[in-house]
């Protein structure tokens, strides 16, 4: 009986520190992706401000938008719209028939969102309108992954990321 009592007791311990060492972890990977997200919303605020001081012309201006891409090397592309969501210019190479420069973004939540309030917005994740997805590169790939994804039954937290490629 004693031998019992004493299994428990270690079984108990160990999920506790267990429990502990879980949420450690679980605090820690929240707070370096808030840091993360934070560091990514300040440089979108931070090129959204330079080119609102510079003027509109600047928005379509490519050797601002390139350096500024250097500064922060997580930015693979910069894409600037206007506030009709259409395209004024983008770092990324596009074929004419590009879906981001046929339809733009007015239609992407995070536009709305960001139109609507004024602030810098988040999105889903969500397929882009770049090359990859005129020229079928990955396009297919990545749709049937979020079908799978997002397949019926299946519980599942939405990632996010900011939306400045789109």
């Amino acid at each position: 009986m004693g031998q019992a009592t004493t299994g428990q007791l270690f079984a108990s311990k160990q999920e506790t520190e267990g429990g502990l060492r879980l949420l450690a972890t679980a605090t820690s990977t929240r707070d370096r992706i808030k840091e993360y997200l934070d560091l990514h919303v300040h440089a979108v605020q931070t090129l959204a401000s330079t080119l609102s001081t510079l003027g509109p012309e600047y928005a379509g201006h490519i050797p601002l938008l390139s350096s500024y891409r250097r500064q922060y090397a997580s930015f693979d592309i910069i894409t600037t719209v206007d506030i009709a969501g259409k395209l004024i210019v983008t770092t990324e190479l596009l074929p004419a028939n590009a879906p981001l420069r046929v339809r733009g973004v007015a239609d992407r939540q995070y536009f709305l969102d960001a139109m609507r309030t004024g602030r810098t917005a988040i999105s889903d994740v969500v397929i882009g309108r770049g090359a990859s997805a005129s020229d079928g590169r990955d396009g297919d790939a990545v749709r049937r992954a979020w079908r799978e994804y997002r397949r019926p039954g299946v519980r599942h937290s939405e990632p996010a990321r900011l939306a400045v490629d789109d």
